[in-house]
């Protein structure tokens, strides 16, 4: 064999290996190319769920408790506190002082009274709800809801109604359409009942539509005055 024809042998040759070469190199870059679309199609389908996932979720709103603060009004409130099906209501008459929706609420009613005279009435709808009640300056009054209710005194101006509603720089408390009972603090008290269901305690804590009297644990001593007259128990 000739040297030309040996040399174009071998050119033959490795234009063969250097043709394998770019074909092998070629279905790599091939291969590597399905592989990175197929994780970016993977990525990018996880991304869009995270999306919806993210845009679904639900949110949540805090349970708050309700209060109302008249200490920097100029008169007196008379209100009462109520709820119907859907909302916390506290209102002077037909106007609406306060409300929050039942579903946002921890059951827990904060009213602070004004500098002046004041008075609040419990509607029976609040029975499963804990009130607090502060009177504040002025003859502070609280009213209870028509129901049996016992009053519990725990100081001169201070005690609870039913164990859920408590109040304190209070004057005077007036029971609702049915019986009602007043128990004493436990120190000396002096009681005078001055008409049907109506007296005073320690000459300075009024009671009115109150059936029942009960003294506390020290000496309890009753007085009654010429119309005084109790339609229940002493």
């Amino acid at each position: 064999m000739s040297s030309t024809s040996r040399g174009n042998a071998r050119l033959s040759k490795l234009y063969g290996l250097v043709l394998q070469r770019v074909h092998w190199l070629n279905a790599v870059t091939k291969q590597r190319r399905q592989h990175e679309d197929s994780k970016g199609a993977q990525h990018q389908k996880l991304y869009r769920r995270s999306g919806v996932t993210e845009t679904l979720e639900p949110r949540v709103l805090l349970a708050s408790d309700f209060t109302f603060d008249a200490s920097s009004q100029s008169k007196g409130i008379d209100v009462v506190l109520s709820k119907d099906d859907t909302n916390i209501l506290l209102k002077e008459g037909n106007t609406v002082l306060g409300s929050q929706a039942i579903s946002n609420s921890t059951k827990l009613v904060t009213i602070t009274g004004s500098g002046h005279d004041d008075i609040l009435g419990i509607d029976a709808s609040m029975a499963d709800y804990t009130v607090s009640f502060a009177g504040g300056d002025g003859l502070d009054k609280l009213l209870g809801p028509n129901t049996a209710n016992t009053w519990q005194m725990e100081g001169s101006d201070s005690g609870n109604l039913n164990s859920k509603v408590s109040f304190s720089s209070l004057e005077e408390i007036t029971g609702g359409t049915a019986s009602d009972t007043l128990l004493g603090v436990d120190e000396n008290n002096e009681w005078e009942v001055t008409g049907e269901n109506t007296g005073t305690l320690n000459d300075q804590f009024e009671f009115s539509a109150i059936e029942n009297l009960s003294g506390g644990a020290q000496i309890d001593r009753f007085m009654w005055g010429e119309e005084g007259e109790l339609t229940g128990n002493l």
